[in-house]
Parts: C-alpha cells; structure tokens; sequence
C-alpha cells in the first residue's frame, strides 16, 4: 500500500505577493499604462485528489509579462488551471508536459488502485429467477 500522499497529483504554481499585485493594479489604473506592471511571484506546488481529476478544466496560458507577438513566434509558456472546488491555478508547465505529467499519473494510479466497479458482471435472468421475490419488494415491509 502506498503512502497517502501518493493519491494526489502534483504541479508547479505560480504563487502571487498579494502586496505586489495590489500596486501593480493601483499603478495600471492611475497611469492607464498599457503595459503590464510586473508582479513578484514564486514558484509552489498544488496538490488536488485524484478522485477530483476529472473534474477540472485546463487551457493554454502565458506570463503576464509576455507580448501576443511573442507567444505566437514561441508558444504558451503556462497551463491555466480550473476547478469549480480548488480554484484557479496557473501551472508553470506549458500544456503538453502539464498533460504529460497528467496521463504518467493517471497509468500509475490505475495500476495502484482498485477499481470497485470494474469485475462487476451482469446477474443472469435466470439466476435472478431463482430468488423468491415476494410483492412486498420496494415496499419496505418485511416478507411474510
């Protein structure tokens, strides 16, 4: 059995300086730049449950600091991150390794867990057929 850590997938995230983000918006706003002020942030890591895996969303990003013409020439350089549960996130991968990393952890956690649901097979008519269902089925009473 592995440890419990190991149910969760992990990646790289952009961690903003709240203090930095303020000024930056205060400063955009009062010189009505349209350039972007830069915002101090650091690399940390997000880790989200593999049961919720399925239930997020995720598309092509790029730096803040980066012009349009530039991510045209050299591609996304970010993996923006969506979860109605955990929030938004922006990955410092671009979206091929962030799907990369994804599947390698999705094939171990396949080979890892076990899948309730998966020798389930169907009951026969006939072996259902044995049962002496009364009419009372459903009801919640007990059958006489």
């Amino acid at each position: 059995m592995g440890k419990f850590t190991d149910d969760f997938f992990s990646f790289p995230i952009k961690v903003y300086d709240g203090f930095s983000l303020k000024k930056a918006m205060e400063r955009e706003e009062r010189d009505n730049t349209d350039e972007p002020v830069p915002i101090d942030w650091v690399v940390g890591w997000v880790k989200i449950p593999g049961r919720d895996l399925g239930k997020l969303m995720w598309h092509d990003g790029f730096s803040r600091e980066r012009r349009v013409e530039d991510v045209a020439k050299e591609g996304f350089d970010t993996t923006i991150v969506v979860s109605d549960i955990y929030g938004d996130f922006v990955c410092t991968w671009p979206r091929k390794k962030f799907e990369q990393k994804l599947d390698e952890f999705m094939e171990k956690r396949q080979t890892t867990h076990f899948t309730p649901f998966g020798s389930v097979t169907p009951l026969n008519i006939d072996e259902l057929a044995k049962f002496n269902l009364s009419s009372s089925e459903g009801t919640g009473k007990k059958p006489e």
